[in-house]
């Protein structure tokens, strides 16, 4: 935006203001909106499209903005708890991938909803992740969340 001024001509300040603004609303809206409508339209694809994917994303939206209390709770509170979720996420996925799968996928079993498919595991839910998931990430939340000191 710095650029823009510079150049002194209020007429092509006024288009690169509007560029930018078009360009971070572009990029909002791909990377806010688009994606977890998908991922939530993926939960149960027989029932949820993309249409109600982004129904549901944008109501979502809308209840953390307005009905979550973000002064009490504090951004920085749930972005740490968040990414203290997904970095043993990351692991579990990692260690999967090079343990578990020895570095072989098989790639047509990603895209299948077939019982014989590698990925479908128990009824779609691989049970040992989410225990996992669940101990490791209540231990890294907890680590964030430990008691103040002093």
């Amino acid at each position: 935006m710095l650029i823009v001024e510079k150049i002194g001509n209020p007429f092509v300040v006024i288009v690169g203001s509007i560029t930018f603004i078009v360009a971070t609303m572009g990029i909002n809206i791909v990377a806010n909106f688009v994606s977890p409508a998908y991922d939530i339209s993926n939960l149960n694809p027989q029932r949820i499209n993309f249409r109600l994917g982004g129904l549901i994303t944008s109501i979502c939206r809308c209840w953390c903005v307005r009905g979550c209390s973000w002064q009490a709770v504090g951004h920085h509170a749930v972005v740490s708890i968040f990414g203290s979720a997904l970095g043993p996420m990351f692991g579990i996925m990692i260690a999967d991938y090079y343990l578990v799968k020895r570095q072989i996928v098989v790639l047509d079993d990603l895209y299948t909803m077939s019982p014989s498919g590698e990925f479908h595991y128990d009824g779609g839910w691989n049970h040992k992740a989410l225990i996992a998931l669940a101990v490791s990430g209540t231990l890294s939340i907890g680590c964030r969340w430990r008691a103040p000191t002093g």
